[in-house]
């Protein structure tokens, strides 16, 4: 049986798609469930030219070790954090401190949630303050 990077290699051939099209998304649980097998894929799918995106960022229970050896191009923020961040300095330092690690890292952020230009105010420096970081609207 063909494994996962080969059948979407030949759904893209059959189809003329290129990878970079695609982003695979990748939550944190699922991701620890099997590692070493999860790392490997994810090398391989991103040596193949797909993007990987982190997703859920910070609502599960790995450790900031298990982040390091994945092949993650963004880290999706959750939208729990974005909740509240005008009231809200606890979350607010946390997406401060998640957007800060990514950019270290070099990876994009997308903050989940974000539904209103004033919601990237209510805590700027951390969604909008670098040149690495993005807004998205998921509605």
């Amino acid at each position: 049986m063909p494994s996962l990077a080969q059948r979407l290699q030949e759904a893209l051939t059959t189809h003329a798609i290129h990878p970079s099209r695609i982003k695979l998304e990748v939550t944190e649980t699922s991701a620890i469930q099997d590692f070493e097998t999860t790392t490997k894929l994810l090398h391989e799918l991103g040596d193949l030219g797909f993007g990987i995106d982190r997703d859920d960022f910070g609502t599960g229970l790995p450790s900031l070790a298990y982040q390091q050896p994945l092949p993650i191009d963004v880290i999706n923020i959750d939208r729990s954090f974005m909740e509240d961040l005008e009231h809200n300095g606890a979350n607010c330092g946390l997406v401060r401190a998640i957007v800060g690690m990514a950019t270290i890292l070099g990876k994009t952020v997308i903050a989940e949630g974000i539904e209103r230009e004033d919601q990237c105010n209510d805590c700027p420096a951390s969604i909008v303050g670098t040149d690495k970081a993005t807004t998205s609207t998921s509605l």
